[in-house]
């Protein structure tokens, strides 16, 4: 009997263990400094996973790809391997909050700002590479063989730059290697650095760069893209020049009029800084673009009013403005734009004009093949019943939470549903 109970205790101790070695094994109960130390004593690089609690993708590897055996055989025997949390909650476990400082200290010094993103340090605690986002397995591990390459470590290839190596090959390679890094701030340097070399912008693999070059209307990609849209677009997809352009204009020709400090490019995102203008002369705005881009005129004349009365709001213009750019232009409002904005006039709005422009926005979600889509058909319910049609309001929502597949009456659908059958507000203001 006592060998039995032995045997079987050897089976899940062993089997215990043979789980636990399964995949990437981060490293516990040690600071930074001991991860450093330990990895300068076994003379292995130092690879951390910064993530947050919130987002998706760190979820996903977490789940999908840093338990896979092949992944934990690689990093397992490259790496020193430490998780990272960026952000913190309510029910952090003593040992991440110990990490806080650490994590702070990780974020400013290596400048994460997305995530996942994955540091790699070698043995000596130096920075040698760096990538962001989800990937398959076999995508992952390259990404660590690249760190272990000196030939394909990001900062190597960075520092090459610095020292002056700018033949075409590599600068072609060094982009690609910034955009997998999220290095958004060099992306563009290094981009017109490559994009001089380059004679024949029309190639497929130059139009694929392009973008990342082309920050203001002095680029040469500005002048490729608005004279080229149908080269550019065969390889970057449909609208898509047309999309650069248009947001380059905005940015020097318009937005600077709205508000008090021009707007400053961070990667693809644009920043907005300064006060909005009280007075805009929008005479003087459309005057400038017709002498400059009237091809684009009533589009953006259009769209930097929607912007301006958005960040005034002042709904009843905005409203107005917004169902006219619909009305011009319906191909480049999606539907989830049309039941966003929906939504949001019938979360503020109590005018009758406005609420009426809602619920001709949200009634065009209900078109096509996404007709039956739970979000679209709960906006729509939510704005029937505040302008008054309450039991076509209560007929569609009870059809919204059945379509959803909420069995509890806590469900957020069946909440609103009983609020309607109450004559209770389902709107915030």
């Amino acid at each position: 009997m006592t060998k039995l109970l032995s045997l079987i205790l050897l089976f899940f101790v062993t089997s215990g263990f043979s789980q636990e070695i399964t995949g990437i094994q981060f490293a516990h109960n040690q600071n930074w400094e001991e991860i450093k130390a330990k990895a300068k004593a076994e003379k292995k690089y130092i690879f951390i996973d910064a993530f947050t609690t919130w987002c998706g993708p760190c979820k996903q590897m977490a789940k999908e790809v840093f338990p896979l055996k092949e992944v934990g055989e690689f990093y397992n025997l490259n790496f020193i391997n430490v998780k990272v949390q960026m952000d913190s909650t309510k029910t952090d476990s003593e040992e991440t909050r110990r990490w806080y400082s650490a994590a702070r200290k990780i974020g400013n010094d290596y400048q994460i700002n997305a995530y996942p993103t994955y540091i790699f340090l070698n043995s000596d605690g130096v920075l040698v590479h760096r990538a962001v986002g989800s990937s398959p397995a076999s995508e992952f591990i390259a990404k660590g063989k690249d760190a272990l390459n000196s030939d394909r470590q990001y900062y190597g290839l960075k520092r090459q730059y610095e020292a002056g190596k700018k033949d075409p090959d590599f600068l072609y390679k060094l982009i690609n290697a910034a955009r997998q890094a999220y290095d958004s701030g060099f992306i563009p340097v290094v981009a017109k650095d490559y994009f001089s070399t380059q004679p024949d912008l029309t190639k497929p693999e130059v139009i694929k760069l392009l973008p990342f070059a082309t920050s203001s209307s002095t680029d040469a990609g500005f002048t490729f893209f608005l004279n080229n849209s149908n080269a550019a677009d065969s390889v970057l997809g449909k609208g898509a020049s047309e999309g650069i352009v248009k947001s380059i204009i905005l940015k020097e020709n318009v937005y600077p009029k709205l508000r008090t400090s021009p707007p400053q490019q961070n990667g693809a995102m644009m920043v907005f800084a300064g006060e909005v203008k009280k007075d805009v002369d929008w005479d003087i705005i459309e005057k400038d673009l017709n002498s400059t881009y009237p091809q684009y005129t009533t589009e953006l004349l259009l769209t930097a009013k929607k912007t301006y009365y958005n960040w005034t709001d002042q709904s009843a213009k905005f409203c107005e403005v917004f169902n006219e750019y619909f009305l011009k232009y319906p191909e480049k409002v999606s539907k989830y734009e049309l039941n966003n904005v929906a939504w949001k006039i019938f979360q503020k709005n109590s005018d009758q004009k406005s609420l009426n422009y809602a619920l001709a926005w949200s009634k065009k979600t209900l078109e096509g093949s996404s007709a039956r889509e739970v979000m679209f058909m709960d906006t729509y319910a939510n704005l029937l019943y505040k302008i008054g049609k309450k039991q076509e309001a209560i007929a569609l929502e009870a059809e919204a939470v059945r379509l959803s597949g909420e069995k509890n009456e806590n469900g957020e659908l069946h909440k609103v549903l009983n609020k309607m059958k109450k004559g209770e507000r389902t709107w915030d203001n």
